[in-house]
């Protein structure tokens, strides 16, 4: 295992040129690397998650269902653990990913829904962009092209790879081509004359995202694997309007594309190099090229590609052959019925983002009424909610009253908006100093509480003693021309004093102002004739 920032660093490089490498055609080079990295980093992080993401993903290129989903649920299981929403986004999206492959298109729009949540809670941005490609990509695969492409379009705009590096944007606009030519195939292989407006429309902005590809690449460093994805695709693009260029292009890439995980990319080049013969008018050589398509078919190829390149293939054999009439009959009726489907899915999926959209829209009422407007920390509801929640678990608890000294004299001297800072401060002191479970809610004007689940009496105490060198700390923002220094007052009560629970308020509240006008004898240069704060005094 390597320790260190800088040994960090290089396992981080490692795990990034794993990943590059296989989705560059190196899927099955990538894994040993991706195994070796999996030995060296034991302690759940990023880069642990990141590794079982290439694993993943190096397998579902593969076509190993099995693996990729045993690496799958391992990422899935890391996420949780980090308890990070980037990498449990990520996590549920690969897994939707290889479960549409394996036609579990049920399991898949769960894993698919989970993954939309996620994602709306997932602040970083290379984990956002990943998320957005992946969604974007199995939506493709399950044709529900609506929900694909505004995916694919901000993962094109972020532009990042899991670990917030630049990548390489021609991918971006490669997804967005190649999700726009297949809706436009879709909705060709439907036969209606009234989608072809439509069709129009998506190929043409199909074309425009591969030409964006195109001028990506030029003055790039050279990548075999790239500039044949970026050939394919305009070729793919072009195929109908300038059939001659598409298929000296397409049949340039085809030795590009040996490896096990481009046997999808094949399929669409004969497919295409049949479809441009066809518009050139020689249908032997097209009838050839699109056998050769469904010849390159594997078990679990992609769904679109291979409903494509067998109606390609029947289209062109019913010239001159009744069997394949009629079998072109029926596959305009299954493609119909497909479609019909794929409109309920959509629908499925639709509207279980809508119920997620409600479902965020009542949290976020939810929280809003729980919440302070100006700090972002709890209001007096909440704290109620709490109090009657612990009353009812008969949970003992500590309870800390705080405010801050002279808050009027800053108002008066700088604004109100000096005072409104300086309580925004205090509050993100407050909540950087408790742990997650603990509450703290402002309860007007500048008086704060603090809820803990600790009955040790030492407990609230030395939270007060750390709150307050904090506060000391940190007024860096006043003004030294004011000649004060905004202190803070505290007090403090326990269920350990043998306090009831309906009492410890006022206990916190009286020792509060105990402390509050020890603070202005002290300004004063008065003695102090009050008791001191401690846990005795009531």
């Amino acid at each position: 295992m390597i320790d260190g920032a800088t040994g960090t660093d290089r396992l981080r490089e490692r795990v990034d040129a794993a990943l590059s490498l296989a989705v560059r055609g190196g899927a099955d080079r990538a894994l040993p690397l991706l195994a070796s990295l999996e030995k060296q980093i034991l302690a759940p992080s990023s880069l642990s998650a990141g590794v079982a993401f290439g694993r993943a993903m190096a397998y579902h290129l593969l076509r190993d269902t099995g693996a990729a989903t045993a690496a799958a649920d391992r990422l899935l299981a890391q996420a949780m653990e980090l308890e990070d929403a980037g990498w449990r986004a990520l996590a549920y999206a690969v897994q939707a990913a290889i479960r549409a492959r394996a036609v579990e298109q049920s399991d898949s729009f769960e894993s698919l829904v989970a993954a939309e949540a996620a994602l709306r809670r997932t602040v970083d941005p290379g984990l956002r962009a990943t998320t957005h490609t992946w969604l974007g990509l199995t939506y493709n695969v399950l044709r529900l092209y609506e929900l694909s492409v505004p995916h694919l379009q901000q993962a094109a705009d972020l532009n990042l790879d899991p670990f917030g590096g630049r990548w390489a944007a021609e991918f971006g606009q490669l997804n967005l081509a190649e999700v726009h030519v297949r809706w436009a195939e879709d909705l060709y292989l439907l036969g209606r004359t009234e989608h072809s407006a439509q069709i129009e429309r998506l190929r043409s902005t199909g074309l425009a995202c591969a030409r964006r590809a195109v001028a990506l690449r030029r003055g790039g460093d050279p990548d075999e694997i790239l500039d044949a994805a970026v050939e394919k695709m305009l070729a793919v693009s072009e195929a109908r309007s300038q059939p001659r260029e598409a298929i000296a292009r397409l049949k340039g890439v085809l030795g590009s594309l040996t490896a096990q995980q481009h046997s999808d990319d094949r399929v669409a080049a004969h497919t295409h190099i049949a479809v441009a013969y066809r518009e050139l008018g020689q249908p032997e050589d097209a009838l050839t090229s699109a056998r050769a398509g469904v010849a390159s078919l594997g078990e679990l190829a992609d769904p679109p590609t291979a409903i494509l390149a067998q109606r390609v293939a029947l289209e062109l054999a019913a010239a001159g052959d009744s069997a394949a009439r009629a079998g072109l009959a029926l596959a305009r009726t299954i493609a119909r019925s497909w479609w019909h489907q794929r409109l309920r899915d959509l629908h499925t999926v639709a509207d279980a983002l809508v119920a997620l959209d409600l479902s965020d829209q009542h949290a976020v009422a939810h929280r809003a009424a729980r919440e302070d407007a100006l700090t972002g920390v709890g209001n007096r509801r909440a704290f109620d909610e709490r109090m009657a929640e612990t009353a009812l678990a008969g949970v003992p608890i500590s309870m800390l009253m705080m405010d801050v000294d002279n808050l009027k004299d800053v108002n008066d001297s700088l604004g109100h908006l000096a005072g409104d800072g300086l309580l925004c401060r205090m509050a993100g002191l407050i909540v950087a100093a408790l742990r997650p479970d603990d509450l703290v809610a402002r309860l007007g004007g500048d008086e704060f509480v603090v809820v803990c689940d600790d009955p040790d009496l030492r407990g609230p105490h030395a939270l007060a003693v750390r709150l307050r060198r904090a506060f000391d700390d940190d007024w860096s923002g006043v003004p030294v021309e004011l000649n004060l220094l905004p202190g803070v007052s505290i007090g403090h009560a326990s269920a350990a004093e043998g306090h009831p629970l309906g009492h410890l308020l006022a206990v916190a509240d009286r020792r509060l102002y105990v402390d509050k006008h020890r603070h202005q004898r002290e300004q004063r240069g008065a003695p102090d004739l009050l008791p001191q704060d401690s846990p005795g005094t009531t």
